[in-house]
C-alpha cells in the first residue's frame, strides 16, 4: 500500500514537462502568410519534418500573457489530414483559439 502511495505521489509531482499548444504528430504542412502591406503578402509553405518540427517548437515555446492584438502581420495555417488550425501572429506574440501568448523568439526568427 505504501509503495502504491509513493508511486502515485511520484506521478503527481513529476507530471508532463512539455505542454505544447500545437501537436506535431500528424501535421501535413504549415503555410505562413506574411503581410508586408495590407495588399501585399508573401506565402511560404513548409512540408519537411525538420521545418515543421522547428516551427512547432518555436510556437510551443510560449508563455500565456494578455497581449493587445491589433492586426496580425502573419497568419500561420497548420494543416492536418482532417482539419486546419489558424494562428495569428504579431511580432513575438500569437493569438491561438482566442488566447494570447508571448513567444521567446519573434515569428520572423521562427520562420527563417
Amino acid at each position: 500500500m505504501l509503495r502504491n502511495l509513493l508511486l502515485l505521489f511520484l506521478f503527481v509531482f513529476a507530471g508532463c514537462k512539455d505542454h505544447g499548444l500545437i501537436n506535431e504528430s500528424s501535421i501535413k504542412m504549415i503555410k505562413a502568410v506574411r503581410y508586408r502591406t495590407p495588399t501585399d503578402s508573401i506565402t511560404q509553405t513548409f512540408t519537411t519534418s525538420g521545418e515543421i518540427a522547428h516551427i512547432v517548437k518555436g510556437l510551443n515555446s510560449n508563455k500565456k500573457e494578455p497581449v493587445y492584438f491589433t492586426a496580425p502581420d502573419c497568419d500561420i495555417y497548420i494543416i492536418y489530414r482532417d482539419s486546419t488550425l489558424n494562428v495569428l501572429c504579431r511580432g513575438n506574440a500569437i493569438k491561438y483559439k482566442g488566447a494570447t501568448y508571448r513567444l521567446k523568439n519573434s515569428v520572423a526568427e521562427i520562420l527563417y
